[in-house]
Protein backbone atom coordinates (compact mmCIF):
# COMPACT_ATOMS: atom_id res chain seq x y z
CA UNK A 1 0.00 0.00 0.00
CA UNK A 2 1.18 3.25 -0.80
CA UNK A 3 -0.86 5.14 1.19
CA UNK A 4 -0.09 4.15 5.05
CA UNK A 5 0.58 7.15 6.61
CA UNK A 6 2.33 7.58 10.07
CA UNK A 7 0.32 8.38 13.07
CA UNK A 8 1.31 11.40 13.88
CA UNK A 9 0.50 12.51 9.94
CA UNK A 10 -3.14 10.97 10.63
CA UNK A 11 -4.09 13.00 13.49
CA UNK A 12 -2.86 16.48 11.50
CA UNK A 13 -5.70 15.34 9.33
CA UNK A 14 -8.38 15.36 11.96
CA UNK A 15 -7.37 18.10 14.62
CA UNK A 16 -10.50 20.16 16.31
CA UNK A 17 -11.72 22.52 13.59
CA UNK A 18 -10.44 20.50 10.39
CA UNK A 19 -12.47 19.53 7.48
CA UNK A 20 -10.91 15.88 6.78
CA UNK A 21 -11.55 14.99 2.91
CA UNK A 22 -11.73 11.89 0.94
CA UNK A 23 -8.01 11.37 0.81
CA UNK A 24 -7.39 11.46 3.89
CA UNK A 25 -10.41 9.13 4.93
CA UNK A 26 -8.47 6.47 2.16
CA UNK A 27 -5.16 7.25 4.03
CA UNK A 28 -6.81 6.82 7.46
CA UNK A 29 -8.44 3.36 6.07
CA UNK A 30 -5.06 2.04 4.38
CA UNK A 31 -2.85 2.25 7.39
CA UNK A 32 -5.05 0.11 9.10
CA UNK A 33 -5.41 -3.82 9.06
CA UNK A 34 -8.35 -4.71 6.84
CA UNK A 35 -9.17 -8.35 8.59
CA UNK A 36 -10.54 -10.08 5.23
CA UNK A 37 -7.50 -8.12 2.85
CA UNK A 38 -5.05 -8.65 4.49
CA UNK A 39 -5.45 -12.15 5.86
CA UNK A 40 -5.49 -10.85 9.75
CA UNK A 41 -8.27 -12.49 11.71
CA UNK A 42 -8.71 -11.29 15.10
CA UNK A 43 -11.66 -13.06 17.66
CA UNK A 44 -12.23 -13.49 21.13
CA UNK A 45 -13.23 -16.81 22.16
CA UNK A 46 -14.18 -17.42 25.38
CA UNK A 47 -12.92 -14.87 27.07
CA UNK A 48 -9.48 -16.13 25.40
CA UNK A 49 -7.47 -13.56 22.20
CA UNK A 50 -6.95 -15.28 19.02
CA UNK A 51 -4.99 -14.53 16.25
CA UNK A 52 -4.90 -15.87 12.78
CA UNK A 53 -2.39 -14.73 9.98
CA UNK A 54 -2.78 -16.23 6.69
CA UNK A 55 -5.69 -16.56 4.02
CA UNK A 56 -8.86 -18.97 4.64
CA UNK A 57 -8.78 -18.11 8.25
CA UNK A 58 -12.34 -17.46 9.51
CA UNK A 59 -11.66 -19.30 13.35
CA UNK A 60 -8.38 -19.29 14.64
CA UNK A 61 -8.00 -22.29 16.50
CA UNK A 62 -4.74 -21.30 18.64
CA UNK A 63 -3.95 -18.45 20.60
CA UNK A 64 -1.90 -17.83 17.09
CA UNK A 65 -2.45 -19.86 13.91
CA UNK A 66 -0.74 -19.01 10.92
CA UNK A 67 -1.33 -20.45 7.42
CA UNK A 68 -0.02 -20.12 3.92
CA UNK A 69 -0.84 -21.27 0.50
CA UNK A 70 2.51 -22.92 0.31
CA UNK A 71 5.38 -23.89 -1.43
CA UNK A 72 5.23 -26.10 -4.54
CA UNK A 73 8.85 -27.12 -4.50
CA UNK A 74 8.47 -28.49 -0.84
CA UNK A 75 9.68 -25.05 1.29
CA UNK A 76 8.46 -24.24 4.59
CA UNK A 77 5.77 -21.98 5.28
CA UNK A 78 5.30 -20.69 8.70
CA UNK A 79 6.90 -18.22 11.00
CA UNK A 80 10.52 -16.66 10.57
CA UNK A 81 12.40 -15.32 13.51
CA UNK A 82 15.26 -12.61 12.64
CA UNK A 83 17.78 -10.71 14.31
CA UNK A 84 18.72 -7.92 12.32
CA UNK A 85 21.49 -7.01 14.65
CA UNK A 86 23.27 -10.12 14.49
CA UNK A 87 26.73 -9.33 12.82
CA UNK A 88 27.41 -13.49 12.51
CA UNK A 89 25.98 -15.66 9.89
CA UNK A 90 23.03 -16.89 11.71
CA UNK A 91 20.40 -14.23 11.34
CA UNK A 92 17.88 -15.75 12.59
CA UNK A 93 15.34 -19.35 12.68
CA UNK A 94 12.03 -20.01 10.54
CA UNK A 95 9.44 -22.45 11.38
CA UNK A 96 7.56 -23.80 9.30
CA UNK A 97 5.33 -26.69 7.29
CA UNK A 98 6.22 -28.04 4.34
CA UNK A 99 4.27 -28.63 1.45
CA UNK A 100 5.50 -30.56 -1.70
CA UNK A 101 3.68 -31.87 -5.00
CA UNK A 102 5.86 -34.16 -5.34
CA UNK A 103 4.10 -36.23 -2.47
CA UNK A 104 7.10 -39.09 -3.23
CA UNK A 105 9.77 -36.89 -2.27
CA UNK A 106 9.13 -37.50 1.44
CA UNK A 107 8.91 -33.83 2.01
CA UNK A 108 5.49 -33.02 2.00
CA UNK A 109 3.59 -32.60 5.38
CA UNK A 110 6.58 -31.99 7.52
CA UNK A 111 7.59 -29.29 10.20
CA UNK A 112 10.86 -28.24 9.79
CA UNK A 113 13.46 -25.83 12.00
CA UNK A 114 15.51 -23.89 9.72
CA UNK A 115 18.25 -21.77 10.67
CA UNK A 116 18.74 -18.48 8.40
CA UNK A 117 21.92 -17.81 7.07
CA UNK A 118 23.42 -14.70 5.52
CA UNK A 119 25.59 -16.66 3.24
CA UNK A 120 24.11 -20.41 2.85
CA UNK A 121 20.28 -18.93 3.00
CA UNK A 122 18.11 -21.26 4.79
CA UNK A 123 19.90 -24.63 6.18
CA UNK A 124 17.27 -27.51 7.29
CA UNK A 125 18.41 -28.32 10.87
CA UNK A 126 15.49 -30.52 12.41
CA UNK A 127 12.84 -32.06 11.19
CA UNK A 128 9.37 -33.73 11.92
CA UNK A 129 8.32 -36.17 8.86
CA UNK A 130 4.74 -36.60 8.48
CA UNK A 131 5.04 -39.81 9.55
CA UNK A 132 6.59 -39.31 12.89
CA UNK A 133 10.64 -39.91 12.17
CA UNK A 134 12.38 -37.13 13.24
CA UNK A 135 15.97 -36.10 11.42
CA UNK A 136 18.60 -33.60 12.71
CA UNK A 137 21.00 -32.36 9.45
CA UNK A 138 18.45 -35.01 7.92
CA UNK A 139 15.96 -34.02 5.39
CA UNK A 140 13.46 -36.83 4.92
CA UNK A 141 14.61 -39.34 8.20
CA UNK A 142 14.26 -42.92 7.55
CA UNK A 143 14.24 -44.02 11.40
CA UNK A 144 12.35 -42.29 14.57
CA UNK A 145 15.51 -40.80 14.81
CA UNK A 146 18.24 -40.07 12.06
CA UNK A 147 21.22 -38.44 12.93
CA UNK A 148 24.09 -36.79 10.31
CA UNK A 149 26.61 -36.89 12.99
CA UNK A 150 27.51 -38.19 16.65
CA UNK A 151 24.95 -38.27 19.56
CA UNK A 152 25.97 -37.73 22.79
CA UNK A 153 24.80 -38.51 26.23
CA UNK A 154 25.64 -37.68 29.57
CA UNK A 155 23.41 -40.71 30.76
CA UNK A 156 23.25 -43.15 28.67
CA UNK A 157 21.52 -44.86 26.04
CA UNK A 158 18.31 -46.90 26.79
CA UNK A 159 17.75 -49.90 24.66
CA UNK A 160 14.21 -52.03 25.04
CA UNK A 161 14.26 -53.79 22.06
CA UNK A 162 15.35 -55.15 18.97
CA UNK A 163 14.11 -55.36 15.06
CA UNK A 164 12.66 -58.67 15.00
CA UNK A 165 13.62 -58.79 11.03
CA UNK A 166 17.34 -58.68 9.64
CA UNK A 167 18.33 -55.00 10.06
CA UNK A 168 21.03 -52.98 8.65
CA UNK A 169 24.42 -54.01 9.69
CA UNK A 170 25.32 -52.28 12.93
CA UNK A 171 22.49 -52.48 14.57
CA UNK A 172 21.95 -52.32 18.24
CA UNK A 173 19.31 -53.46 20.22
CA UNK A 174 17.97 -55.03 23.42
CA UNK A 175 17.47 -59.02 22.84
CA UNK A 176 16.88 -61.85 25.59
CA UNK A 177 18.43 -59.91 28.16
CA UNK A 178 21.38 -58.63 26.83
CA UNK A 179 22.08 -56.01 24.61
CA UNK A 180 23.69 -56.99 21.21
CA UNK A 181 24.51 -55.70 17.30
CA UNK A 182 24.16 -57.02 14.15
CA UNK A 183 27.54 -57.77 12.82
CA UNK A 184 29.33 -59.95 10.28
CA UNK A 185 32.42 -61.10 12.25
CA UNK A 186 33.50 -63.63 10.08
CA UNK A 187 32.42 -62.53 6.33
CA UNK A 188 29.82 -65.62 6.33
CA UNK A 189 26.79 -63.64 7.06
CA UNK A 190 25.61 -61.28 9.35
CA UNK A 191 24.42 -62.14 12.95
CA UNK A 192 23.52 -61.02 16.35
CA UNK A 193 26.67 -60.59 18.70
CA UNK A 194 26.31 -59.97 22.06
CA UNK A 195 28.21 -56.89 23.28
CA UNK A 196 27.75 -57.44 27.26
CA UNK A 197 30.45 -56.53 29.90
CA UNK A 198 31.69 -60.02 31.19
CA UNK A 199 34.75 -58.69 33.26
CA UNK A 200 35.21 -56.13 35.94
CA UNK A 201 37.01 -53.03 36.50
CA UNK A 202 35.01 -51.05 33.89
CA UNK A 203 36.57 -53.20 30.86
CA UNK A 204 34.72 -55.99 30.44
CA UNK A 205 34.91 -58.63 27.64
CA UNK A 206 32.52 -59.21 25.08
CA UNK A 207 30.93 -62.65 24.02
CA UNK A 208 29.84 -63.98 20.08
CA UNK A 209 27.71 -66.29 18.73
CA UNK A 210 30.28 -67.47 16.62
CA UNK A 211 33.77 -67.39 15.34
CA UNK A 212 34.37 -68.80 11.43
CA UNK A 213 30.93 -70.47 11.83
CA UNK A 214 32.29 -72.62 15.32
CA UNK A 215 29.53 -71.52 18.27
CA UNK A 216 31.44 -71.32 22.07
CA UNK A 217 31.04 -73.50 24.21
CA UNK A 218 30.81 -72.59 28.09
CA UNK A 219 31.18 -69.02 26.45
CA UNK A 220 34.21 -69.72 25.02
CA UNK A 221 35.19 -70.63 21.24
CA UNK A 222 38.20 -72.77 20.01
CA UNK A 223 39.69 -72.61 17.07
CA UNK A 224 41.88 -75.63 15.72
CA UNK A 225 44.45 -75.22 13.01
CA UNK A 226 41.35 -76.70 10.46
CA UNK A 227 38.98 -74.07 11.51
CA UNK A 228 41.71 -71.68 10.04
CA UNK A 229 42.39 -73.15 7.27
CA UNK A 230 46.09 -74.51 8.75
CA UNK A 231 45.65 -78.09 8.70
CA UNK A 232 48.81 -78.00 7.19
CA UNK A 233 51.04 -76.54 9.84
CA UNK A 234 52.58 -78.28 12.63
CA UNK A 235 55.19 -78.10 15.08
CA UNK A 236 58.07 -79.94 13.22
CA UNK A 237 61.40 -78.29 14.35
CA UNK A 238 62.93 -75.33 12.02
CA UNK A 239 65.69 -78.12 11.59
CA UNK A 240 63.73 -80.38 9.96
CA UNK A 241 61.24 -78.59 7.87
CA UNK A 242 60.35 -79.02 4.76
CA UNK A 243 60.61 -76.14 2.17
CA UNK A 244 59.16 -75.99 -1.27
CA UNK A 245 60.43 -77.92 -4.23
CA UNK A 246 60.68 -74.47 -6.21
CA UNK A 247 62.80 -72.85 -3.22
CA UNK A 248 65.13 -76.52 -3.37
CA UNK A 249 65.53 -76.25 -6.83
CA UNK A 250 66.64 -73.01 -6.37
CA UNK A 251 69.06 -73.76 -3.44
CA UNK A 252 70.71 -76.48 -5.72
CA UNK A 253 71.92 -74.12 -8.22
CA UNK A 254 74.08 -72.33 -5.68
CA UNK A 255 77.30 -73.75 -4.52
CA UNK A 256 78.51 -75.09 -1.35
CA UNK A 257 81.24 -73.61 1.05
CA UNK A 258 85.07 -74.69 0.27
CA UNK A 259 85.98 -77.85 0.85
CA UNK A 260 89.69 -78.29 1.86
CA UNK A 261 89.30 -82.03 1.82
CA UNK A 262 90.49 -82.53 -1.53
CA UNK A 263 94.22 -83.10 -1.07
CA UNK A 264 96.11 -83.97 -4.00
CA UNK A 265 93.29 -84.65 -6.11
CA UNK A 266 93.39 -83.74 -9.82
CA UNK A 267 90.19 -85.12 -11.20
CA UNK A 268 87.85 -81.82 -10.36
CA UNK A 269 84.02 -82.13 -9.15
CA UNK A 270 82.32 -79.11 -9.39
CA UNK A 271 79.78 -79.60 -6.84
CA UNK A 272 80.91 -76.64 -5.04
CA UNK A 273 83.74 -74.27 -4.22
CA UNK A 274 86.84 -76.62 -3.38
CA UNK A 275 90.65 -76.09 -2.81
CA UNK A 276 92.63 -79.17 -4.41
CA UNK A 277 96.34 -79.61 -2.65
CA UNK A 278 98.45 -76.90 -0.36
CA UNK A 279 101.64 -75.53 -0.18
CA UNK A 280 102.76 -78.75 2.02
CA UNK A 281 101.78 -81.03 -0.30
CA UNK A 282 100.80 -79.69 -3.76
CA UNK A 283 98.17 -81.33 -6.10
CA UNK A 284 100.62 -83.34 -9.01
CA UNK A 285 99.61 -85.22 -12.30
CA UNK A 286 97.25 -84.00 -15.16
CA UNK A 287 93.93 -82.35 -14.28
CA UNK A 288 90.92 -83.21 -16.08
CA UNK A 289 87.08 -83.03 -15.07
CA UNK A 290 85.62 -85.89 -13.47
CA UNK A 291 83.32 -87.84 -15.70
CA UNK A 292 79.38 -88.10 -14.12
CA UNK A 293 80.22 -85.47 -11.37
CA UNK A 294 77.30 -83.18 -10.06
CA UNK A 295 79.29 -80.37 -11.43
CA UNK A 296 76.62 -76.52 -11.10
CA UNK A 297 78.06 -73.77 -13.26
CA UNK A 298 79.80 -71.13 -11.59
CA UNK A 299 81.48 -73.44 -9.11
CA UNK A 300 85.23 -72.30 -8.46
CA UNK A 301 88.39 -74.51 -7.82
CA UNK A 302 91.44 -73.57 -6.86
CA UNK A 303 94.57 -76.40 -7.41
CA UNK A 304 98.03 -75.72 -6.01
CA UNK A 305 99.77 -77.93 -8.46
CA UNK A 306 103.82 -78.57 -8.61
CA UNK A 307 105.21 -81.42 -11.30
CA UNK A 308 108.87 -79.80 -10.47
CA UNK A 309 109.46 -83.53 -9.39
CA UNK A 310 108.98 -84.52 -13.37
CA UNK A 311 109.29 -81.06 -14.74
CA UNK A 312 106.48 -81.84 -16.70
CA UNK A 313 103.48 -79.73 -17.44
CA UNK A 314 100.51 -81.23 -16.82
CA UNK A 315 98.06 -81.95 -19.75
CA UNK A 316 94.61 -80.41 -19.31
CA UNK A 317 91.20 -82.24 -20.18
CA UNK A 318 89.49 -81.45 -23.46
CA UNK A 319 87.02 -79.40 -21.69
CA UNK A 320 89.51 -76.92 -20.41
CA UNK A 321 90.08 -73.36 -21.99
CA UNK A 322 93.02 -71.19 -20.73
CA UNK A 323 92.32 -67.82 -20.39
CA UNK A 324 94.26 -64.72 -22.12
CA UNK A 325 96.41 -63.37 -19.54
CA UNK A 326 97.40 -66.61 -17.85
CA UNK A 327 100.72 -66.73 -16.68
CA UNK A 328 101.08 -70.24 -18.10
CA UNK A 329 102.95 -73.12 -16.36
CA UNK A 330 105.98 -73.32 -14.81
CA UNK A 331 107.12 -77.07 -13.68
CA UNK A 332 109.73 -75.29 -11.75
CA UNK A 333 107.56 -73.54 -9.08
CA UNK A 334 104.09 -73.98 -7.13
CA UNK A 335 101.47 -73.06 -9.51
CA UNK A 336 97.75 -71.13 -8.84
CA UNK A 337 95.44 -72.21 -11.17
CA UNK A 338 91.78 -71.32 -10.71
CA UNK A 339 89.02 -72.93 -12.78
CA UNK A 340 85.49 -72.04 -13.24
CA UNK A 341 82.82 -74.17 -14.35
CA UNK A 342 80.75 -72.80 -16.84
CA UNK A 343 78.91 -76.39 -18.63
CA UNK A 344 79.91 -79.56 -19.61
CA UNK A 345 82.17 -79.29 -22.29
CA UNK A 346 83.87 -75.91 -20.53
CA UNK A 347 85.93 -75.39 -17.81
CA UNK A 348 87.89 -71.78 -18.02
CA UNK A 349 90.80 -71.73 -16.11
CA UNK A 350 93.53 -69.35 -15.46
CA UNK A 351 97.39 -69.82 -13.78
CA UNK A 352 99.66 -67.82 -11.83
CA UNK A 353 102.71 -67.99 -9.62
CA UNK A 354 103.31 -66.82 -6.19
CA UNK A 355 105.23 -63.98 -7.14
CA UNK A 356 102.45 -63.12 -9.54
CA UNK A 357 100.15 -63.30 -6.76
CA UNK A 358 102.04 -60.73 -4.25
Amino acid sequence: MSNIKSRSELKSHFENGDIPNESDFSDLIDSCIHQTEDGLTAKNVGGSPRLGVGPGIVDPLQTLELREMGNPGGGPTGMAIINMKVSGPNQGWEIGHCFDSDVMSGKDGKLVINELSQTDGSIERLTVAAGGNVGIGIEVPAEKLDVDGMIKSNLGVLLTGAPTSSPDLGTIGYRNGDIQAYLNLDGTGADWVSLSAQGSGGGGSGTVSSVNGISPVNGNVTLTKSSLSLGNVDNTSDANKQISTATQNALDLKADALDVNRVGVTQLVFDRNSEYGNEDAPATGNISLQAGGSHKQGVTALIIHNNSGSGIAPSFGSEFVELTGSSGYDASKTNYIFCNYRKSDLVLYSISQLADLL
